[in-house]
């Protein structure tokens, strides 16, 4: 299931972001799985490169190149690079104040 976005946002103007943890840039190899690490806090996976399968939730998105993903702290999450070609990933791990219930839906 993809979901897309194009027009407005979810991200109000009362967002605070209280803390940054991580900002990094990780390769994920052809053919390769990434597990993500158990986070406390919120992440923002942007696909800077190539295409990704992001699995959480017993769901399956593809990510291309220039589309993001929201992780909830403490939620499961698997990435898979399901071509030939190297990917790149980059990750900002986050706390925050007012973040938006759409984006903690089971739905989304």
């Amino acid at each position: 299931m993809n979901e897309v976005h194009e027009m407005g946002s979810f991200l109000k103007n009362d967002l605070i972001v209280t803390f940054v943890g991580e900002a990094s840039l990780k390769e994920v190899l052809p053919m390769a799985d990434l597990q993500a690490d158990d986070c406390k806090w919120w992440e923002i996976m942007v696909c800077h490169r190539g295409s990704l399968e992001i699995s959480s939730r017993n769901k399956i998105f593809t990510l291309k190149e220039g589309q993001l993903v929201f992780r909830m702290p403490d939620s499961s999450f698997e990435i898979r690079n399901h071509v030939d070609k190297s990917a790149l990933l980059g990750v900002l791990g986050f706390d925050a104040e007012h973040m938006p219930r759409e984006l903690i839906s089971e739905d989304t």
